[in-house]
C-alpha cells in the first residue's frame, strides 16, 4: 500500500472517529435486534449495509466546503483517491459484518438455539455481496452527481431492473420458453454458477472502479 492510499484511509478512520454518535447509535440499535431477530440474523445484513454507507458520506464530507481542492494539493493522485474509496469500502463492509456474524451466532449460541453454520456463513456472504454491489453503482453516481442525484438515479436504476425481471417472468409464462439465461445458470451447478458469478461480480467491481476513476479525472473541484 502506498503511502498516499495510507494517507487517505487514516483521513477516513479520524471521520469515522468524529462519527461517534452514528456508530453508538447503531451498536444499540444492534443490542436491540439481537434478541429479537439474531435466529435469522437480520442484525448482519443491517450491520453490513449501514456501515457500506458511511464510505458514501465520506465522499460528501471530502467536498464540503471546498475541501476536494484542498485535498487534491497534496501529494496525491486522483486513482489513488477512487482506489482508497473503494479499500475502505471494502473494509467498512466487510469487518462490520464479521464482528456482526460473530456475535450473531455467540447469541444463538448462548440461546441454545440450533444453527446451521454453512447458511450463516452464506448469508453474511450474501450479505456483503450486496453491499459490494451498492458501493459499486453508489460510488460513481455519488462522484458524477453527488449525494442527493446518485440516491435518485439509484432508485430509478432498481425500478428498472425490476420491471425488467418482471418483465422476464411475463414473457416466460405467456411464451412457455423455459431456456431462460436464469435456469441455464443454475443448471450448471453449484460450483460452476458460484465460479461463473464470482467472475460476474469481479467484472462489475472492476469495470465501476474504471469509471469513478475516469470521473475523478476529469472533475473540476
Amino acid at each position: 500500500m502506498n503511502r498516499s492510499i495510507k494517507g487517505l484511509l487514516i483521513k477516513d478512520l479520524n471521520l469515522m472517529k468524529g462519527q461517534k454518535t452514528f456508530f453508538i447509535v447503531i451498536i444499540l440499535a444492534c443490542v436491540l435486534l439481537f434478541p429479537a431477530y439474531s435466529g435469522s440474523f437480520f442484525t448482519v445484513g443491517y450491520v453490513t449495509i449501514i456501515c457500506a454507507f458511511f464510505t458514501l458520506s465520506t465522499l460528501s464530507y471530502d467536498e464540503y466546503e471546498n475541501g476536494a481542492s484542498y485535498l487534491f494539493t497534496l501529494p496525491i493522485t486522483r486513482r489513488d483517491y477512487a482506489r482508497e474509496k473503494y479499500l475502505f469500502g471494502f473494509l467498512m463492509s466487510t469487518v462490520p459484518c464479521i464482528l456482526a456474524t460473530a456475535a450473531s451466532y455467540l447469541v444463538t449460541a448462548v440461546k441454545g438455539t440450533e444453527t446451521d453454520i454453512v447458511s450463516v456463513l452464506a448469508g453474511s456472504v450474501g450479505t456483503l455481496l450486496a453491499a459490494y454491489l451498492l458501493l459499486a453503482l453508489e460510488i460513481p453516481l455519488q462522484l458524477k452527481f453527488g449525494q442527493a442525484k446518485s440516491r435518485m438515479m439509484v432508485f430509478v436504476s432498481a425500478g428498472g431492473i425490476a420491471c425488467m425481471i418482471l418483465l422476464l417472468g411475463y414473457l416466460k409464462d405467456i411464451t412457455g420458453i423455459e431456456d431462460l439465461v436464469l435456469i441455464r445458470f443454475l443448471s450448471f451447478g453449484k460450483g460452476a454458477a458460484a465460479i461463473i458469478g464470482a467472475a460476474v461480480f469481479v467484472i462489475l467491481m472492476w469495470i465501476s472502479y474504471q469509471i469513478s476513476c475516469r470521473i475523478v479525472e476529469k472533475k473540476e473541484f
